[in-house]
């Protein structure tokens, strides 16, 4: 058994000061959480009961070496790979305080004469043209393993889809047919004359485990090994295939692993008849010299188990009555039926549409009947087609079963179709664990499963080391086809090599200077570093007709009370304020437009147009998308949001400083800098622009019409302060940019107007979002756009030698790779390691060029660091960029110094941010835009609305039929309205509007 040690160390008081950024628009709090007040913490440190720490292994380092030395050998000679794309690893880096620490990995050990046998499974349609999926496909290739190769199920792996693994050969050698005899997942024994159901295998060739071995532990630094992506799929379908079968474990989603025995299981109710569960996420990973495997903490969310009654009850509690949001929030939950133990998907409640156009369609007066109201034509045994009787379902479980109802109130569920439904009682249905909705989570739900999923980094680590093998089958007893593969999974977390970096310190107006403990700091008494004046404002404050507490008596009392003590604070950091205008208006979405317009029509003949709108909402409310889409778009005005409750507080000066950094950046000031000579490297030369790209796709419970979105952001010099965007809609799914040529020259465009009519010598992008399967597609797809664009805008005369350098850097975010402190020294006080923290040994493969960097400090749970990684490169290997800053060492070295200290200027924190701010600002703009597209990403929340509002009437004259919208999933008529919806108003485009 594994330990938490507490360390009888002293990591200091916490921070106190102003200004610490916020969360979306309102003002309050900062990237990460919550605030952390003085006090002294206490770092808990996982460690072994020996209360040693391994140390990384000395192989793996010394592959890493010779690697690293051969490559430095062949630069020295002019021999080194110049290769812009994916390129080679140019060395380690050095830079930064040595430590220890522990990574979420287990070595996985194989033998390296293991073959890999793989076959291709091939499923034929049935009599309707559908394929087998979900399910029926699981069931379908479990039935084939059992009926036609029993006796080497130990060597068999699959992943129920498309692919069986095998460590021997199955015995044949090209296509093969099997006839499978089927039976129910609930059925013990198959039917006297069962259905026969076709299966094809086709052979697709053997993989050597040995050669991807060879390859990792080569010290060649040139070694290609082109099938290392298809050893490590094998190798993850096989590690999964054990909690795939296991009976006591759910898979939610890909790699996803969830115990729901009662013995094991960790879950916490959710409200609204929701649960959260504790599972792992596994999956293989390449790295130098070995093979990992990668196991970290994941949580999911799922109906409650057990009695379908208490669910339902569960959701009335929260919903109301609401037997619509029921029906769509009960389609496909799995049911086991108490007087059968049969089990079945029911499709939701019985609805007055069910049986439509069939004879003796049932009665079903409302959506959610009863089962007294609930009637069904029950067919006379041996009799007549069309001779029966209408019988309630109350009666039926009464006459044929002798079972008498009591919870005649509650929805009938239907287990059938529509057109053919099958009726169950609610109190004869048990929901069974691990199943995931098709909902998103509520705003408290969602609060409640944070609360749940935070736990702090030791206990992470000891979980992750004590159990997550065992879900794997990878503990005593081994799991029968780990055996038969010869798989071993290590019982320890390694460790790695890490290296602290030391962040800048922050220069605010007069080179003022504040240190950056702990990489967050606060403001004192310091001013912004160029402020921007504001004398034509408006504050509107917004209230609802019952509010029966109201937060100010009266706009004199709120005057009094919160907006001159902001307005105080604003001149405070350094902004010249004057005195908004100020107007009472009605919580009311159908009003807000036109109250807002006839507000600024006021101001205007007052004095000129206003630069800005100060809301005060009374909660977060879908009228926040509103009023975003009206000044963004339609109007053109910049404008900050704040909540009544939190702008009221008493001595509210941590907050008002927090909406004072958004104040200053949508009016386009520069908060803070750093050193740009010794911390920016060939940036201070103002002759880089960089560029931050990211897309979001539609989530669960968006309209079927929602577009991804691709925003992009830019720096417009060397301070780095400014960073204005564009935005477009395409294709929903689509990951790669299809307009980014566009989107690129608006940006190029913008940097002369501040240069002179001068382009950047370099362009180096922050690319979000992309998944390590998508590089390669980045290269193909995205990189011709942009060097497209430069070849469009740079001077006729320029050479392709004078267009501008371009390097590309992935930001990962979304990755499953995390590391623990392995002695107090090494952590913050929430037990995390220490921000600043760089690995890029032991975890990664020494001939790709990539780091992982925790440039933050987590203030609760355990810290997930970014991953970095260059997939194209002309900048770094230049010689400007070289001579940019001799203090730093190798160009490994000033990449990671780059990205780490640009974490000190995101505007709207007073700590760095956990990745670089031009991928954290493409993701602010993607947000934006969701806001824009409310009824799209949430048609649920006010229906047949652009932005939470009325449908534009341009909408309707370009073919948008409101709703959900007009067309199907294609960039057709309707969706040419969306992408009018997005475009920002040329007023304040050129801005950090979204910020």
């Amino acid at each position: 058994m594994n330990r938490l040690s507490i360390a009888d160390e002293n990591r200091g008081a916490g921070h106190g000061g102003a200004g610490r950024g916020s969360r979306g628009d309102f003002g309050g709090g900062y990237e990460g959480g919550r605030g952390r007040g003085g006090g002294f913490s206490y770092p808990e440190i996982f460690s072994y009961p020996s209360g040693v720490v391994p140390q990384p292994n000395a192989a793996v380092k010394k592959i890493e070496d010779d690697i690293d030395k051969a490559v430095l050998a062949l630069k020295a000679t002019g021999r080194a790979s110049k290769e812009p794309k994916l390129p080679q690893r140019p060395a380690f880096a050095t830079q930064g305080s040595q430590v220890i620490q522990y990574a979420n990995y287990f070595e996985l050990a194989a033998k390296r004469d293991l073959s890999l046998y793989r076959y291709k499974i091939v499923f034929t349609p049935d009599h309707n043209q559908r394929l087998p999926t979900g399910r029926k496909a699981k069931q379908l290739v479990r039935l084939l393993i059992e009926q036609r190769f029993m006796g080497k199920y130990d060597k068999i792996a699959t992943d129920f889809k498309a692919n069986i693994i095998s460590s021997m050969s199955l015995g044949f050698f090209e296509e093969s047919f099997f006839e499978v005899e089927w039976r129910e997942e609930d059925e013990d024994v198959t039917p006297e004359n069962p259905r026969l159901l076709p299966v094809r295998l086709i052979p697709t060739g053997t993989l050597q485990l040995g050669e991807l071995i060879d390859h990792l532990s080569s010290t060649d630094a040139s070694s290609i090994f082109g099938g290392k992506e298809e050893v490590i799929q094998a190798l993850n379908i096989i590690m999964g295939y054990y909690p795939k079968v296991a009976v006591n474990i759910s898979n939610i989603g890909a790699n996803k692993h969830f115990f729901i025995e009662e013995t094991l299981v960790e879950k916490m109710n959710l409200i609204g008849g929701l649960e959260a569960l504790r599972g792992f996420f596994v999956s293989a990973r390449a790295a130098t010299a070995r093979i990992l495997l990668n196991i970290q903490v994941k949580h999911a969310a799922c109906f409650i188990e057990g009695k379908l009654p208490y669910l339902m009850r569960e959701f009335f509690g929260v919903h109301g009555q609401d037997m619509q949001k029921l029906n769509r929030f009960l389609k496909g939950i799995r049911l086991k039926v108490t007087h059968t133990e049969r089990t079945f998907t029911a499709l939701g409640l019985a609805t007055i549409d069910d049986g439509q156009n069939t004879r003796n369609r049932p009665i079903v007066p409302r959506t959610g009947a009863g089962a007294r109201d609930v009637r069904f034509f029950k067919k006379e045994t041996n009799a007549p087609i069309g001779t029966g009787k209408y019988m309630s379902v109350y009666d039926y479980f009464l006459e044929t079963y002798g079972i008498s109802l009591k919870q005649i109130d509650l929805p009938v569920v239907n287990i059938g179709s529509r057109q053919r439904p099958s009726y169950l009682p609610a109190e004869m249905c048990d929901v069974l664990p691990g199943q995931a909705p098709n909902t998103m989570l509520s705003p408290r739900q969602t609060a409640e499963m944070i609360k749940f999923a935070v736990c702090r980094p030791a206990q992470n680590a000891e979980s992750i080391n004590r159990i997550g093998p065992r879900i794997l089958g990878a503990t005593e007893p081994v799991a029968p086809t780990l055996r038969g593969f010869s798989l071993t999974v290590k019982p320890e977390l390694i460790t790695v090599p890490a290296r602290v970096l030391q962040g800048p310190q922050v220069i605010y107006k007069s080179k003022e200077t504040t240190n950056a403990n702990f990489g967050s700091w606060n403001m004192y008494s310091n001013k912004f570093t160029f402020a921007k004046g504001l004398q034509d404002w408006a504050c509107m404050w917004l209230k609802t007709p019952d509010d029966s507490n109201p937060v100010w008596r009266n706009s004199t009392d709120l005057n009094e009370r919160s907006l001159k003590p902001f307005i105080t604070k604003l001149k405070e950091v350094g902004m010249d304020v004057e005195i908004p205008g100020f107007y009472t208006l009605s919580d009311n979405e159908e009003t807000i437009a036109e109250n807002i317009r006839c507000a600024l029509a006021v101001e205007e003949k007052k004095s000129k147009r206003p630069k800005l709108l100060f809301f005060i909402l009374p909660v977060h409310t879908p009228l926040y998308n509103r009023i975003k889409y009206i000044c963004d778009v339609e109007i053109g005005i910049h404008s900050v949001c704040v909540v009544a409750k939190k702008f009221a507080k008493p001595n509210n000066h941590q907050y008002f400083a927090n909406v004072a950094l958004k104040f200053n950046l949508k009016l386009g000031g520069i908060n803070q800098t750093i050193d740009g000579e010794r911390k920016l490297g060939l940036i201070h030369a103002n002759k880089t622009m960089v560029v931050g790209i990211d897309v979001t796709h539609p989530s669960p419970g968006s309209s079927s019409n929602a577009p991804s979105i691709a925003a992009i952001v830019a720096s417009i010099d060397n301070k780095l302060a400014q960073w204005p965007a564009d935005l477009r809609i395409q294709t929903a799914r689509q990951e790669m940019v299809s307009g980014l040529d566009d989107l690129l020259k608006s940006c190029l465009r913008l940097w002369a107007r501040h240069h002179r009519n001068k382009y950047p010598e370099n362009i180096l992008v922050y690319r979000d979002g992309v998944s390590e399967g998508q590089y390669q597609l980045v290269l193909d797809q995205e990189l011709p756009l942009l060097q497209a664009a430069c070849r469009d805008l740079y001077p006729a005369t320029d050479t392709k030698a004078n267009l501008p350098r371009i390097s590309i850097i992935i930001v990962g975010k979304r990755h499953n790779t995390r590391f623990f402190p392995s002695s107090a020294g090494d952590a913050d006080r929430s037990s995390n390691p220490r921000n600043g923290t760089v690995v890029d040994r032991g975890v990664t493969d020494v001939r790709n060029w990539d780091f992982f960097l925790q440039s933050h400090s987590a203030l609760q749970g355990t810290a997930r660091p970014g991953h970095y990684y260059i997939a194209y490169d002309e900048i770094f290997r230049s010689p400007a960029a070289m001579s940019a800053d001799r203090t730093i060492g190798n160009i490994a070295d000033k990449v990671e110094a780059l990205t780490h200290n640009m974490c000190y200027l995101f505007g709207r924190a007073t700590k760095a941010v956990s990745i670089c701010p031009p991928a954290y600002y493409a993701d602010l703009v993607c947000t934006r835009a969701r806001c824009y597209l409310t009824r799209l990403f949430e048609p649920g929340s006010v229906a047949g609305s652009v932005a939470g509002g009325k449908a534009a009437p341009r909408a309707v004259e370009q073919g948008q039929e409101g709703g959900e919208g007009g067309g199907g999933g294609g960039l057709g008529k309707g969706d040419e309205a969306r992408e009018s919806e997005v475009r920002v108003h040329e007023l304040v485009k050129d801005s950090m509007f979204y910020i």
